[in-house]
């Protein structure tokens, strides 16, 4: 059972008696787990540590971000990824990085909740069953950067809009790598683009060279 508290509630001592009591009155095998949001960053209060400790209780954290801070051979993790919210996708490395932090747990549960949850949830089972990861896009390089951002890419639209609204998506580089759009959004020149065609022109890419000096 997993509980989740909001992040303007810390966890004090009223709090740690309520959560004993909530470990008592669950059935023999029940494993009770607290996202306790106020306390998502840092060390936890001493006396919830102390608490979670006695009784049991998972320290839900998501991987991505944070390790759990309550030692056990089990592990919970909420995947949402830095944001903003749930606005998210994971590349590769980050996958595989999430997967090294479980450590050596007996047992983990990794729930995914992203806004592409489904996709991810799909390509870490995939990666944890053959070692390799499926590809997002049907396509690669420039014409996987326009399949990721065609459904919902608004114009016009500046470079810092579109690394900040799109860049968080994943897309197939090449064969044997997939990465955030926002590797090839930010060689964009700083301006203003009027539609997709004219973005994807100016994107730079390996074979690609840009005859443009630094930016």
């Amino acid at each position: 059972m997993i509980l989740e508290t909001p992040p303007d509630l810390p966890i004090g001592s009223d709090e740690c008696d309520g959560l004993e009591d909530l470990a008592a009155m669950g059935a023999p095998g029940t494993r009770i787990g607290l996202e306790a949001r106020a306390h998502a960053r840092g060390p936890l209060p001493v006396a919830l540590g102390r608490t979670m400790q006695d009784k049991g209780i998972l320290d839900v954290v998501d991987l991505s971000q944070a390790q759990p801070r309550v030692a056990d051979e089990v592990v919970y993790t909420r995947l949402f990824g830095p944001g903003p919210h749930n606005v998210y996708q994971f590349d590769d490395r980050e996958l595989r990085e999430i997967d090294r932090s479980a450590g050596d747990a007996v047992r983990t549960a990794f729930t995914f909740h992203g806004v592409r949850m489904y996709q991810d949830a799909a390509r870490f089972l995939t990666f944890k069953r053959t070692g390799a990861f499926p590809s997002p896009t049907a396509s690669r390089g420039l014409a996987s950067l326009e399949e990721a951002l065609r459904t919902d890419v608004r114009f016009p639209a500046s470079r810092e809009e579109l690394v900040r609204d799109q860049g968080w998506k994943v897309i197939d580089l090449d064969p044997d790598r997939r990465v955030h759009a926002s590797e090839l959004l930010e060689t964009l020149p700083p301006r203003v683009y009027r539609d997709l065609p004219d973005m994807l022109s100016e994107i730079e890419t390996p074979d690609r060279a840009s005859p443009r000096g630094p930016k």
